[in-house]
């Protein structure tokens, strides 16, 4: 799913569960002052994991989950003046670490000339609140 809400002049677009980043979902996320993007797993984690053939296919899917490289080019492209934040939410617990999605999409953003803050959500925790502006 991806979709924005706007509360006055604050746009937050969510994005999680796609598979894969598309030109729409780019075009729904731009703008937005806060993106939350799923950032769900490492790809060497989980080719090298313990999961099923079957099921590695299906996270790694075009209606799977979104990677870290997913969520970095995610954020690198709809990144904008406006974007403050983006967090990083549904990461694997077996297949990823806070760590590993927050240097991956460090590394796309820091190509963009709009350098919002990164913030990881990890596994079983809260985030937020956030605070804007």
């Amino acid at each position: 799913m991806a979709f924005s809400i706007f509360f006055d002049s604050v746009k937050v677009g969510i994005a999680s569960d796609l598979g894969c980043v598309t030109p729409s979902v780019v075009e729904e996320m731009s703008g937005s002052d806060l993106m939350l993007v799923e950032a769900n797993y490492d790809e060497k984690m989980l080719l090298a994991g313990e999961y099923p053939d079957f099921l590695k296919r299906a996270i790694k899917s075009d209606h799977g989950h979104l990677s870290n490289d997913d969520a970095g080019t995610l954020s690198f492209k709809s990144s904008s003046e406006k974007t403050e934040m983006v967090v990083l939410v549904h990461l694997s617990k077996d297949n990823n670490t806070p760590e590993k999605a927050r240097e991956t999409v460090e590394n796309e953003v820091k190509r963009s000339k709009h350098k919002p803050r990164i913030e990881v959500v990890a596994h079983g925790e809260a985030g937020g609140p956030y605070t804007l502006g």
